[in-house]
């Protein structure tokens, strides 16, 4: 039965398309923004040596202009770049001379060259470091034209001086920014405005930090990583609640890494990776995640075919390997539904920012042997913005998510989900606060 594996395949990949889940065109792929061609390249996550980009987006038509920062919303499909004095969105999958969706740009948004910038899609806001204006500017998500900021962070309490990178941490709802002429990296609350003090400062020569760029805040670890420029080139790890003159966890550096000027970071928790830009050899670095000292690349993009020059900030859509095995229908059927009395398949509520985990295994016709199943997830009486990612137990926290809502909505979507080493499954709740009610539906599985 060989083509029974294949059409189930296809069919559920066409399912995933038409409910939202990218499955091919934009994810396991890597997105840099290139300031010297005026580019955003677009590669294959697992892209090494000379490689040609799978897509390019430059031309007149896509208001690019010495592109630096760049950060990818897979909630929304969409990819946010900074320019000199601008921001323009663009979908997942834009290519070639391009017009973005939305361009903020103009007098009244604050933009000061603006450098690292990052996507809130569980508050839909959307933070930029301007590097000249020394300020963190944050608008509406989907904010366009000359639109303010809602809030601002400038002043001199602050400590924000020629920011370069910044971070979100929503499970912890704290902000981070990398600023280079006072080598620091500084924490916030998420919501900070005007002229406020951080709650924490990593600075001091302990620190290592000497220009420090891209900053990444990695929740599944419990880390903040950030590349540091030129004159030290490496990759710091920290503590995420690290704060004052501390040793990094481990320190990337020295000739083997090939690094001589570290510029933006991306971690890939889904495949357990460390994505390192260098602005100076025009090149791509991937390390595993936990490298440390004078370790060398897993994978190194360059070369000519590339069109790499000056490349700025990276990001990554990963997903996990596809599922193997035999594919076995089911009578659709009801595994959860946390509206029911409280239970190992029923209540309570997923609370927001937790864990909850369901075995799957046993139930419905789902075999003990099963690695992985094909659900449909409902979420409904949602008690603020969402959205809810799912994965298997005992595994890191991935990036993308299933489905994402608003107050009040009812939301329902498909997917295929590998099963965790009990046969269970781990779903998380990105949510300020409050509660979601989550329903479970299978209807087939590998084997």
């Amino acid at each position: 039965m060989p083509n029974r594996f294949s059409r189930a395949v296809y069919l559920i990949a066409a399912i995933l398309w038409v409910v939202g889940i990218q499955v091919a065109s934009a994810q396991n792929e890597l997105f840099v923004a290139d300031t010297s061609t005026v580019s955003v390249t677009v590669y294959t996550r697992t892209a090494n040596g000379n490689m040609a980009p799978l897509r390019t987006i430059t031309g007149p038509a896509t208001g690019l202009l010495g592109p630096l920062g760049l950060t990818v919303d897979t909630v929304n499909n969409e990819l946010f770049v900074a320019n000199r004095a601008s921001i323009t969105v663009y979908t997942l999958t834009a290519s070639g001379n391009a017009a973005p969706l939305r361009t903020i740009a103009g007098a009244a948004t604050g933009l000061n060259s603006p450098s690292g910038l990052t996507v809130d899609t569980v508050n839909n806001e959307l933070m930029v470091a301007n590097n000249n204006g020394n300020s963190i500017t944050v608008y509406a998500r989907t904010a366009s034209g000359n639109a303010s900021p809602l809030r601002i962070i400038s002043g001199g309490a602050t400590g924000v001086n020629a920011p370069n990178g910044v971070a979100v941490d929503t499970l912890n709802n704290e902000l981070v920014v990398a600023n280079s002429n006072t080598p620091a990296l500084a924490v916030y609350a998420r919501i900070a405005n005007g002229n406020v003090a951080p709650l924490r400062i990593i600075s001091g020569a302990a620190t290592g930090l000497d220009t420090p760029i891209g900053v990444v805040v990695d929740t599944v670890h419990n880390e903040l990583v950030v590349g540091n420029g030129l004159n030290v080139p490496s990759v710091l790890t920290y503590s995420r609640t690290a704060n004052g003159n501390v040793a990094p966890l481990r320190n990337l550096s020295g000739a083997a890494t090939g690094l001589t000027d570290p510029f933006g970071v991306f971690v890939d928790t889904v495949n357990d990776e460390l994505v390192v830009t260098d602005f100076n050899i025009s090149s791509i670095m991937v390390y595993t995640r936990t490298a440390n000292g004078n370790v060398a690349p897993l994978r190194t993009l360059s070369g000519a075919a590339t069109g790499l020059s000056n490349p700025a900030f990276p990001a990554v859509t990963a997903v996990g390997a596809p599922p193997a095995g035999q594919y076995f229908t089911l009578t659709p059927c009801r595994v959860a539904d946390t509206r029911n009395p409280v239970g190992p398949y029923g209540g309570p509520a997923l609370a927001a920012n937790a864990d909850r985990t369901f075995v799957i295994a046993t139930q419905c016709g789902v075999p003990p042997g099963a690695s992985a199943v094909a659900f449909n997830f409902t979420v409904t009486q949602p008690t603020a913005l969402g959205d809810l990612r799912v994965f298997p137990a005992g595994v890191g926290l991935p990036l993308v998510s299933v489905m994402n809502w608003r107050p009040g909505q009812t939301r329902a979507n498909n997917a295929v989900i590998s099963l965790g080493a009990s046969g269970d499954i781990t779903v998380h709740v990105d949510q300020a606060s409050g509660t979601v009610h989550f329903i479970i539906d299978v209807n087939g599985y590998f084997q």
